[in-house]
């Protein structure tokens, strides 16, 4: 349960940020990682995925504490797989970190990401269940994104990889997905490739999870099983 201090830490953030986020469900995450882009820079990350919650209709009653959360929370991961799985001093020597970008230098390639939006189906419900990804991109495709960042109205589709590896599967590096920008400043929306249904995420996306299966992943994610 959150104590007392927890709660007010919530509250304060909560009237920080954009409106779209309404609570923060893992206390090990000061900072609430919003939808929005160009909002807040990761800070004091004590784990690689978050959950963020929300303006959604649904409630769940999560199947480790017993209480009832209003509103399904989104998944988020603060930074790319590869990111990651480096060094403290290789994150600072080769790689650069932001919200919404991420560049890895290596001696003899450059990778580059860009944080995204995935919305998996949830049968028989209304709302789905969002995740914060990221993906990588080539380098006109991210220069490209780059250089209208900015441009509300820039509305493109690029080829990408994921590059995130979301607890539940064996793998989803690697899955390839189609990054469509929208209108406003929304990040952009993933959606994987129907050709790779052998990929159980490719198959679950295109299939649907059950209500129960969303209450799960959520679940597992809040309380780090």
């Amino acid at each position: 349960m959150q104590s007392t201090e927890d709660k007010k830490m919530a509250t304060e953030e909560k009237g920080k940020e954009s409106a779209d986020l309404v609570a923060i469900f893992l206390i090990n995450f000061p900072t609430p990682i919003p939808t929005k882009r160009n909002s807040v820079k990761p800070r004091n990350v004590r784990r690689h995925f978050i959950i963020y919650s929300l303006m959604l209709k649904s409630s769940y009653k999560c199947t480790v504490c017993g209480e009832i959360h209003e509103g399904w929370p989104a998944i988020g991961f603060m930074s790319p797989h590869a990111y990651h799985n480096l060094s403290e001093k290789d994150k600072v020597d080769l790689a650069e970190l932001s919200s919404d970008f991420c560049t890895i230098k290596y001696e003899d390639q450059t990778d580059r990401f860009i944080r995204v939006v995935l919305k998996q189906k949830v049968l028989g419900q209304s709302e789905t269940l969002e995740y914060g990804l990221w993906v990588s991109l080539s380098e006109k495709s991210y220069n490209d994104y780059v250089s209208n960042y900015n441009n509300h109205s820039h509305q493109t589709t690029y080829f990408g990889y994921l590059c995130s590896l979301i607890p539940g599967y064996v793998d989803t590096l690697s899955v390839k997905i189609n990054v469509v920008t929208g209108l406003g400043n929304n990040r952009p929306e993933i959606f994987p490739h129907d050709d790779q249904l052998e990929n159980d995420f490719v198959k679950d996306y295109f299939e649907g999870i059950t209500k129960q299966e969303a209450e799960r992943r959520i679940s597992m994610t809040y309380h780090g099983g």
